[in-house]
């Protein structure tokens, strides 16, 4: 009948896939600055973001977008979780290795997309609004990733 999956208004040619709903704001956000052909893309339907909820989900979600013809990439955190996510995926077949992308920060064992911003863009919105001041050390240090030393420094700030 030459109907494609991609061309039911449920489905996008291409999806991309990351691990929660704060990343898909994020990328819902940013990816109409990079380029006009993104924006076009995104409001279109012709690219969707979709959060997974859970790096454990990648396997059976882009296996799902595979058998719809859709073409998925890939953004998961760098830690072992995403890790072991993308290899089962990789093994399964249901998205390629060179399709998946992991947020490396420079200096970092684990990170998030949240590792990537500068803390200065926020910091002062949560010290007024929660009274916790990101300049402390426990946020500051680089070794453990984003949601770990957010967690921290609210914890130790009561």
């Amino acid at each position: 009948m030459g109907i494609k999956a991609s061309g039911n208004l449920m489905n996008s040619k291409y999806v991309l896939l990351v691990e929660g709903e704060h990343d898909a704001n994020i990328f819902k956000l940013l990816l109409p600055h990079l380029s006009d052909q993104l924006r076009s893309y995104l409001r279109d339907g012709v690219l969707s973001i979709k959060a997974l909820n859970g790096a454990s989900r990648l396997p059976s979600e882009s296996f799902s977008l595979k058998s719809l013809l859709c073409f998925c990439v890939v953004f998961l955190d760098n830690d072992s979780a995403a890790r072991e996510a993308a290899e089962k995926a990789e093994k399964d077949a249901s998205v390629a290795y060179a399709d998946i992308y992991h947020c490396n920060c420079p200096g970092m064992k684990e990170s998030e997309l949240e590792d990537c911003f500068n803390v200065d863009i926020y910091r002062i919105k949560i010290l007024e609004k929660w009274g916790v001041d990101l300049n402390d050390r426990k946020f500051r240090n680089n070794y453990n990733k984003w949601s770990s030393r957010i967690r921290d420094v609210f914890c130790f700030a009561r």
